[in-house]
């Protein structure tokens, strides 16, 4: 009997031994699932704000890949999930573009100022170019976006002719028609630290419809823009930032015909020469 009890604990010692290697693969395995994802997610949501040019280049990468939980890390804290950079809402808008962002061009625009060219695609649209400078702070050891400012909303390529000249024999029939145009491809933007709005009108002079743009904020930021509707070529800008932007979209052919006026009185002879 003594025996026999024995040869039972010595078999179930046995058993233990040739489990053991069996359970320890089969928990390497189940390890091995379960740090897949993370290591996954933390090669594509690397993080690198060390310095001005790698916050930048990385917001608008993060722009490209539609990842809104990354680019919202590249902003300040008291920015993130606030109006137009909520993480949802940058991976439902980019992630569900037609023509994913593209960065054409990154250079330095002032101190702790980069200004970025960047193109993309929305569904059932030609592709368009916008123009934005973008400010940085340093907190700590990280660079972070303090604000963005759009210099040039939706330049369509050069392919895109203008679409049409108002048919009214009349100028009121003519505005009325720009008005329309107008209100049906731009909207009124509010933001939490400013706005952009539009007016629409019909130049005799050009015959055919501009666009002026205003935007305001944060704080005293200002400017304002005419373009021409159809062809998105911009006329006349004016800026409280100074005539930097406009210039230097001269020089690089952007807008080779543009007025960089130093006032809104300038700005608004200008406007009221183009409205004759």
């Amino acid at each position: 009997m003594l025996m026999g009890k024995r040869l039972l604990i010595v078999g179930a010692f046995l058993l233990l031994i040739s489990c053991a290697p069996i359970q320890q693969e089969q928990t390497n395995e189940v390890e091995k699932d379960i740090n897949v994802p993370k290591q996954q997610e933390d090669s594509q949501d690397q993080l690198d704000t060390s310095n001005e040019n790698a916050t930048v280049h990385g917001f608008y990468t993060a722009l490209s890949q539609g990842n809104g939980n990354l680019a919202v890390r590249y902003l300040m804290p008291e920015k993130r999930e606030i109006g137009n950079f909520t993480s949802q809402g940058i991976t439902n808008y980019y992630g569900g573009l037609e023509g994913r962002v593209s960065i054409d061009r990154v250079e330095q625009a002032g101190v702790n100022v980069w200004r970025v060219i960047y193109s993309y695609k929305e569904t059932g649209k030609e592709r368009c170019t916008d123009i934005a400078d973008v400010s940085l702070v340093q907190r700590g050891s990280q660079w972070l976006i303090g604000k963005i400012l759009p210099q040039q909303v939706c330049k369509a390529d050069d392919k895109v002719v203008q679409e049409a000249i108002p048919n009214s024999d009349t100028a009121v029939g003519k505005n009325i028609e720009c008005q329309t145009a107008g209100r049906q491809k731009f909207q009124d933007k509010l933001f939490a630290d400013g706005d952009i709005r539009y007016v629409f009108f019909y130049s005799p002079s050009l015959d055919t419809c501009l666009l002026e743009r205003k935007d305001s904020g944060p704080g005293d930021a200002f400017a304002a823009k005419l373009y021409n509707m159809f062809t998105n070529e911009m006329l006349v800008h004016y800026s409280t930032g100074g005539t930097d932007f406009c210039e230097g979209a001269k020089a690089t052919g952007v807008a080779p015909r543009a007025e960089c006026t130093t006032s809104m009185e300038e700005f608004n002879t200008w406007k009221a020469a183009l409205s004759e």
